[in-house]
């Protein structure tokens, strides 16, 4: 368990976290932005180290999205 806090600095510029897991655990990124009163409108996706979209989630509470999935691999993500 971790929490990851970071800044929006306004711009549309991407903002990465690696991480390593193992194949079979499960992940859950949740990110609050409506819910703090912000209007912050992001979309959390999972990719596998060649780059392959593996998880995408734009809207699960109101705005805020929450990245649901299991890593297939172990391997960094």
């Amino acid at each position: 368990p971790c929490t990851v806090s970071g800044r929006y600095s306004g711009s549309n510029d991407d903002e990465f976290f690696k991480f390593t897991a193992k194949a079979g655990q499960r992940i859950l990124v949740d990110c609050w932005g409506q819910r703090i009163d912000s209007k912050f409108d992001a979309t959390l996706v999972a990719f596998d180290a060649q780059g392959r979209e593996l998880a995408k989630n734009h809207h699960a509470s109101r705005r805020d999205p929450l990245l649901d999935f299991t890593a297939p691999a172990d391997g960094v993500y």
